[in-house]
């Protein structure tokens, strides 16, 4: 768990999950593994991600590759857990608009 190895390279690791409480501090990097596929209202949640980073500060998004679906799941097109689907290009795209 890449937490796990932050922690044992001696840097401060905050955990949170999808419906916890706001949080008001700020940081240098915010990672989103395995997040954004879930989240109803996606455009508020990146949106909002700026008032938790700090400047110059990173985010690190990693998604399910949606292009590979049928080769890898074929039962992920019924997958009541996935809200969003993300290629390549998707997720490219979102990143420059925000």
């Amino acid at each position: 768990m890449i937490s796990e190895y932050l922690k044992k390279q001696n840097f401060n690791v905050d955990l949170y999950d999808i419906g916890m409480e706001e949080n008001e501090k700020k940081f240098d990097c915010i990672i989103l593994s395995h997040v954004l596929e879930h989240i109803y209202d996606l455009n508020n949640f990146v949106i909002n991600l700026d008032k938790n980073l700090n400047n110059n500060g990173l985010i690190y998004i990693e998604v399910p590759n949606a292009e590979f679906y049928d080769k890898f799941d074929p039962l992920q097109e019924i997958n009541i857990e996935h809200i969003n689907f993300f290629s390549k290009l998707a997720l490219s795209n979102k990143s420059i608009k925000y």
